[in-house]
Parts: structure tokens; sequence; C-alpha cells
């Protein structure tokens, strides 16, 4: 981040309606992922896995529209932007059973420490608010949060498995930070699919369907959030992959 930006909340308030901020920043991470399996007998294996923190650093600009002439212009003028967002850790846990050969039954949770994303502070360059640059902050305090799943495969045949699952995701946000990024709160999600696999080829096929829990907003004008709820949330996911063993 440039330390010589001043550490401010998004100056200034458009009185004659909202202003558009058009946002774009690109970055690249690196991380690091590891894993355990263990097979305990023929019918029982368990695992565990971990994520580590991604760090971004993110550079980009912002495009406003829709500011009203007068003072506001300066204060709200194009700008590049650049940002810090550090992507949490992530630790998952599973077991499987095999009541028979073509039958696996496995549940498993995962903790994402969501509890680093304490804000979003991203620093607008000059000649944003009358050329003296900007830091604009956006307090998350996110919380930790558990995704539970269990899911049960079937082997249809020598080349085809057949699957359904369920997930119960926890939201890591609380009331007093709601905000639009985000807009739900728990979520459900149920899925079904199709694996062929043939030589050294796989291709795999899913259909998901989201269901989000209902979530009322807070009032806080400062941050552009209005009392206000969004409910009904229903979505639709479409999955292909295909993979190639050497």
């Amino acid at each position: 981040m440039n330390p010589t930006g001043k550490a401010n909340n998004a100056p200034g308030n458009n009185p004659a309606g909202d202003i558009d901020s058009d946002l774009e920043a690109d970055s690249y991470g690196v991380g690091l992922t590891a894993g355990l399996h263990y097979r305990l007998n023929d019918q029982w294996a368990a695992g565990v896995s971990y994520k580590s923190q991604v760090k971004h650093k993110a550079r980009g600009t912002n495009d406003f529209s829709n500011v009203p002439a007068g003072p506001l212009q300066g204060v709200y003028a194009d700008c590049d932007v650049n940002g810090v967002v550090i992507l949490p850790d992530m630790i998952s846990f599973g077991v499987v059973y095999y009541p028979t050969p073509e039958w696996s039954i496995e549940a498993g949770a995962t903790l994402t420490r969501w509890s680093l994303y304490d804000n979003l502070p991203i620093y607008h360059s000059a000649p944003f608010y009358n050329g003296a640059g900007a830091m604009v902050n956006s307090e998350k305090e996110w919380n930790d949060a558990w995704r539970y799943n269990v899911g049960v495969e079937y082997k249809a045949t020598d080349w085809m498995d057949l699957r359904v699952g369920y997930v119960y995701d926890v939201s890591p946000v609380d009331d007093d930070h709601v905000d639009y990024l985000i807009p739900t709160q728990d979520r459900q999600l149920y899925s079904t699919g199709v694996g062929f696999h043939w030589d050294s080829y796989t291709v795999d096929l899913s259909y998901t369907y989201i269901v989000a829990s209902e979530v009322e907003y807070s009032q806080r004008t400062s941050e552009g959030i209005f009392e206000g709820n969004s409910k009904g949330g229903r979505t639709h996911v479409l999955g292909l992959s295909v993979g190639y063993t050497f």
C-alpha cells in the first residue's frame, strides 16, 4: 500500500443521487497445499488437507460516473488503485466408508479462517480526493466459518459412477457487517453428478442447486448500506471437467 495515502472512509456523498464506481484490479499469489490420506482397512479411510494463506497485491483502476458538477468532481476523479488482500488458510477433514465395493459414503468438514479478513483497504492515488489521494477502507470483521458436507457415490458400471451430495455452508459474516457483496447468510447446496472413465480419460458432469438463507441489512449510510433484506436466493450451477492420466 502507498504509505503517503490518507486513511479515510469513502469521502463525500452525492446528494443528487448515486455515484457509480467501476473498479477493476488484477493480482496473483502463491500458496501451499498439503494433504494426508490413510486407508484404515477395506471399509474405512480418512484424510486431512491444508491450504495456506495467499497474499494478493492487487493493482488496477477505478472509473467514476454520474458525478454531479461541482466539488465532488475533484473528489471522485478517475484514478489508479492498489490494495493488499490476504485470502485465509483452510483445513479440511474427511472420512469415507465403503459398505460394498460399489458404494462409498463420505462425510467431511472444512474450517476457513475468515477472521483474517477484517477490512478491505484500497488506496486511490491522485487525482482522487482533489489530488491528495486517499485510502478507502471497508470494514469486514468476518468470522471463522465451517462448511459441512456428505456425499454418496455408486459405481454403476466399470465406466460410470453416480453421485449425490449435500453441503451446509455457514456464513462468515455477522449481522453488523453484512453487505451487498454476499447477499445471504448460511447456504445449503444440493448436488448430483455422473462420472465417466475409460482408458486414461475421465469426464465428470455435475449440477448444484444452492438455497441461500434470508439476510437483513442494518442501516450503515457511510458504507452505502441501507435497511432492507435479501431473500429467495437460488442459484443453479452446472459443472464439466475433463481429465487425462499420464
